[in-house]
């Protein structure tokens, strides 16, 4: 039997560099139905089920109907042609549909996960070994409450498809106002979990109370709309999008999970793009949670896994050559003296030297771009405000304070060129000076007007995400606009 096991490891080595990549538009699913490697896992295990047992799915084989059920895998497309009849199949046929949507899992996980030397196949051999498959299986996801609530919320919303989900329009009810459609709208807000109950008096069901107002300011506050409690265009739209919908939603979010770390450090930075939120959490414990300001649908901020390495205190800006000609230049030449007011300067390259602008032209600008670079001074003025945090990436992108504090009042924050804006970077910066002797010369440092570089001494992990459902902490559902279009993307089980 070790041999044999021996030979399951080694066969799924070579199974690791045939199986063909996802992004190539064939199915996995029809590259493995009824291959050789699928019967070969059969033959080295002596023929024995891997999910089944005498009385049906065993617990190994629920847990794994479970996982994909949650990831959207449709076990249909892990049959063979002819094996359409699923009323005809046997447990054998039915147990190698599970594994070739296991290997497809397995597959698709390495390919998502940070750790480029995961080798899931390998482990899942070990597992059959050890008889730990459901164990093994429950820690293909990332070990996160987060996950967990999610997978939970999927089941909760699965319930919901069984009844009918009416379309709501737009209405302007009155309080006392009664009418059925007011009876449907509390309906939806209980089901939803946005009113907690139903009135005592079935006839009161139908009557516009405070309760409602209520209800519908949770439902707006946890899709990201205005929260105005009123049953305006876009909430009735949102209140009509069917339980399937949100499903596939929620499924596209949780394989986004798979791209984090399977065990996260004790302190890192969370931003979620969708959410326009930054949160550092140490040890579990939530210590900061702010605003923040993301790129436009047209200049996205890219999905990154780095670290805070460095900040800067007092930062010039050398903006680059495409905010230059697009919107700085055309801004001097319909408002001359722009650039000059905002505390611009030109500075040669590779030299210390630098031109005023107080008497150049937006048009002589042009001019001398090919020797200097267009560079705002450090000031009030300064788009990257006081504070800029380096984390290294290959889009040039960083986090940074600015002096344009009301647009954090905003619902849509999706407003910048790429970079992400702090509404509290002094917070964070107080955060990472915690126990560094270096703190009170960066204090004299804030309070003066010279740039000043520093590095962290311990770099603190970040994780910019893209996810647009969650579960919170209270264990509400939050859903928010998908503004760069990203859910759009087909399931990974076509």
């Amino acid at each position: 039997m070790k041999s044999k096991m021996f030979l399951i490891s080694l066969f799924f080595c070579s199974l690791i560099i045939s199986i063909p990549s996802l992004s190539d538009g064939n199915s996995l699913a029809s590259n493995l139905s009824d291959t050789q490697e699928v019967e070969l896992i059969y033959e080295l295990n002596d023929q024995q089920l891997i999910w089944f047992d005498s009385h049906g799915l065993s617990v190994n084989g629920l847990s794994l109907a479970q996982l994909l059920e949650d990831l959207g895998i449709g076990l249909g497309n892990y049959l063979s042609i002819e094996q359409v009849d699923r009323t005809k199949l046997s447990k054998g046929e039915r147990d190698r549909a599970y594994t070739r949507a296991c290997l497809y899992l397995l597959d698709r996980v390495s390919k998502l996960s940070l750790n480029m030397n995961l080798n899931l196949e390998l482990s899942f051999t070990q597992a059959i070994r050890k008889h730990r498959l459901s164990e093994f299986i429950e820690q293909v996801l990332p070990l996160y409450d987060e996950v967990s609530q999610l997978r939970g919320m999927i089941r909760k919303y699965k319930k919901l498809t069984h009844k009918p989900w009416p379309n709501i329009g737009q209405a302007d009810f009155r309080l006392g106002q009664s009418s059925n459609k007011i009876s449907t709208l509390r309906n939806l807000l209980v089901d939803l979990g946005d009113l907690s109950v139903k009135p005592e008096l079935r006839q009161r069901a139908s009557i516009y109370d405070p309760d409602i107002v209520l209800g519908i300011k949770s439902f707006q506050m946890r899709h990201g709309l205005e929260v105005n409690g009123q049953l305006d265009t876009q909430t009735a739209e949102s209140l009509s999008v069917k339980p399937e919908t949100r499903i596939v939603q929620m499924q596209l979010n949780l394989w986004r999970w798979f791209s984090l770390p399977n065990t996260l450090p004790e302190r890192f930075v969370w931003i979620n793009i969708p959410g326009y939120q930054l949160q550092l959490l140490d040890q579990g414990e939530k210590l900061l949670d702010m605003k923040v300001i993301v790129g436009k649908p047209l200049t996205p901020t890219p999905i990154i896994t780095s670290s805070l390495t460095r900040f800067t205190v007092n930062p010039s800006w050398t903006p680059p050559w495409s905010i230059v000609s697009k919107e700085l230049i055309p801004l001097d030449a319909k408002y001359p003296g722009y650039l000059n007011r905002q505390k611009f300067e030109l500075r040669k390259y590779g030299a210390g030297s630098s031109l005023d602008l107080v008497d150049i032209s937006s048009s002589s600008i042009l001019n001398f771009l090919s020797e200097y670079q267009l560079v705002q001074s450090p000031g009030p003025e300064n788009a990257l405000g006081k504070y800029r945090f380096s984390i290294p990436n290959n889009h040039s992108i960083y986090l940074h304070d600015t002096p344009s504090k009301s647009l954090f009042t905003k619902r849509i924050r999706a407003l910048s060129h790429g970079c992400i804006r702090l509404s509290d970077p002094k917070g964070l910066l107080d955060y990472l000076m915690q126990a560094d002797n270096r703190a009170a010369d960066v204090e004299r440092a804030v309070r003066g007007t010279l740039t000043h570089y520093y590095s962290i001494v311990s770099p603190t992990p970040v994780y910019i995400t893209y996810h647009t459902s969650w579960v919170d902490e209270f264990g509400k559902l939050q859903l928010r606009p998908d503004i760069y279009d990203l859910d759009r993307i087909p399931q990974y089980d076509e």
